[in-house]
């Protein structure tokens, strides 16, 4: 059995007249994509016996963020030139298939349009645009790499890094605190058959940003939330 994982290199750099397209780093949010990334494969066992790079820096930077955390050795990743290029899909299966049967499983880490074009040419019934980040495993039944072919790839999981949901801040917690007493006290006004008046509601407003004001500044800080990711055993429908 041969197993193939694909990954899109992770969140780089836009690219400005001051950096050519190969030296795009990833940014801080590419980082914490990889890592998440990596952890979902290292749960589901999927540590690679080899890993392929692209030369460019966003591309090798992803694949040494990978190594680190599979515990897979960063000096025995392999840059391939061709997969900067654009190379045609039937061109990355010949790459493949002139792979060492020693290797079981092999990862390979470069470029979109590149890696999606692939998977919908190895893979049966596939057809992706693999995010930023992602990481997409296919597995043949071949026992060679040599005899690999066209459509042999079945696919076995889909993984793609999510960012966390956006943190209220101080502010926005104050104005919902405010907002809710509010109303909670206009009905215990109501309850108690309170008279109303505009005296009585100015009165309901303060109290309630009083009372905010000072459970808001009792508020804890939220430890920052984490870059998630998630693994889909069958692909994602269209938005």
């Amino acid at each position: 059995m041969r197993t193939i994982t694909l990954v899109r290199h992770a969140t780089a750099v836009d690219k400005s007249q001051d950096v050519a397209d190969f030296d795009r780093g990833l940014t801080k949010d590419g980082s914490e994509e990889t890592r998440a990334v990596a952890r979902a494969l290292q749960a589901e066992e999927m540590v690679p016996d080899l890993i392929l790079s692209s030369p460019a820096v966003r591309a090798f930077e992803t694949a040494r963020k990978l190594a680190k955390i599979l515990g897979y050795p960063k000096k025995d990743i392999v840059v391939v030139d061709s997969l900067y290029e654009n190379i045609e899909p039937p061109k990355v299966l010949e790459l493949l298939k002139s792979l060492n049967d020693d290797f079981q499983s092999v990862m390979v880490v470069g470029h979109d349009p590149v890696l999606s074009e692939f998977a919908g040419h190895f893979g049966k019934d596939v057809s992706v645009e693999l995010p930023k980040g992602s990481a997409l495993c296919l597995r043949s039944n071949r026992k060679k790499w040599a005899n690999l072919l066209r459509n042999d790839g079945q696919l076995k999981f889909l993984v793609i890094a999510e960012k966390p949901a956006p943190q209220k801040s101080k502010k926005e917690v104050k104005k919902t605190l405010s907002e809710s007493m509010q109303e909670k006290l206009a009905e215990a006004i109501v309850a108690a058959d309170f008279p109303k008046s505009n005296k009585v509601e100015k009165k309901i407003k303060a109290t309630a940003k009083e009372l905010a004001d000072k459970l808001s500044k009792t508020m804890p800080k939220s430890p920052k939330a984490k870059m998630t990711a998630v693994v889909h055993r069958s692909l994602p429908a269209d938005k």
